[in-house]
């Protein structure tokens, strides 16, 4: 199968375009040839607090996209397979109506995501810890992210790479695949 991986934060513009389109195309239709993860942090920074022995979070789009990569990575932390967690994402990302607290609700309604669970994870160290290990992952990317969606095909991220997911994930996805 061919490993994709997109590094997203919640609230860009850019990144739902290309989940609400070319991404969910993809998972839609060719799923069984992909390795497909999601890693949700993309442009934020992050500093280590000693008095509360936590990270914070800094986040493009402020407190609410930081609020939404929490969730989202608390979501990926319960329902692990892709399977479940990127229909819960999906519909979040494409909810443009909404503040991302009311579509995450509408969304953990829809799919009946553990809700109260994933609030407590939200506010607890297992949130924190998770949060700070999707920095780790994004920042530890080279060559390093310059923007986001940032996308990696078998762990390489070039610009011919990107273009062509960003416009034609399936077709990208469909020539890299061999079969073994």
């Amino acid at each position: 199968a061919v490993n994709f991986t997109l590094y997203y934060e919640t609230l860009c513009p850019y990144c739902r375009g290309f989940i609400k389109g070319e991404l969910w195309k993809a998972f839609s239709s060719i799923l069984s040839i992909m390795n497909l993860t999601v890693v949700p942090y993309g442009n934020a920074n992050e500093t280590y607090s000693a008095s509360t022995q936590s990270w914070i979070f800094q986040c493009q789009h402020g407190p609410h996209e930081c609020w939404g990569n929490l969730l989202h990575s608390c979501l990926i932390y319960y329902w692990p397979s892709i399977e479940q967690h990127l229909p819960f994402i999906h519909c979040m990302e494409s909810n443009d109506q909404d503040d991302i607290k009311l579509a995450a609700i509408k969304c953990a309604k829809q799919f009946k995501a553990p809700y109260n669970q994933l609030m407590s994870c939200m506010n607890s160290t297992l949130g924190n810890q998770l949060q700070h290990a999707n920095a780790v992952q994004t920042e530890s990317l080279t060559p390093k992210k310059q923007h986001v969606p940032w996308v990696t095909l078998n762990g390489v991220h070039t610009d011919q790479i990107e273009n062509d997911a960003l416009s034609d994930l399936v077709g990208l996805i469909c020539r890299t695949y061999t079969v073994r």
